[in-house]
């Protein structure tokens, strides 16, 4: 997985948002989701979205997920084209939240789903938000 994604580093240049999913070769829910997020990149990898696919047991990686604070795997961090860490998604994902959460994404609105960070939304902005979904 991680042997066929593009750099962070080219990724996050390219004026696209970006999509980190940071995964375990032991992690079930990283190969539950694995046929999801393959989908999901030949939809939207080609020109709207980065897909990046980093091993977060591999050592040459430990600066990024102390970076990006992966306690729980598969983590999904989605930065936005401007480099704006905008939420991070860990756990099983189903399809369905995945696919909206890609399309927002794409469109640059905001994403239905947050993480703990609640988007950088306020409290009160998160929960007017949750009536929306």
């Amino acid at each position: 997985m991680e042997a066929t994604s593009p750099t962070l580093a080219a990724s996050l240049q390219s004026g696209r948002p970006t999509v980190i999913e940071f995964y375990a070769k032991w992690c079930g829910d990283c190969k539950a989701m694995a046929k999801t997020m393959k989908t999901l990149e030949q939809q939207y990898g080609s020109d709207k979205i980065n897909f990046v696919v980093l091993d977060a047991e591999k050592d040459a990686n430990s600066q990024l997920v102390n970076l990006f604070r992966v306690d729980a795997i598969p983590h999904f961090a989605f930065i936005s084209a401007d480099r704006t860490l905008l939420t991070t998604l860990t756990g099983f994902l189903p399809p369905g939240v995945m696919e909206k959460q890609m399309v927002a994404f794409s469109q640059g609105v905001q994403l239905p789903f947050c993480g703990p960070d609640m988007c950088g939304l306020t409290p009160e902005q998160a929960m007017m938000q949750k009536g929306r979904r």
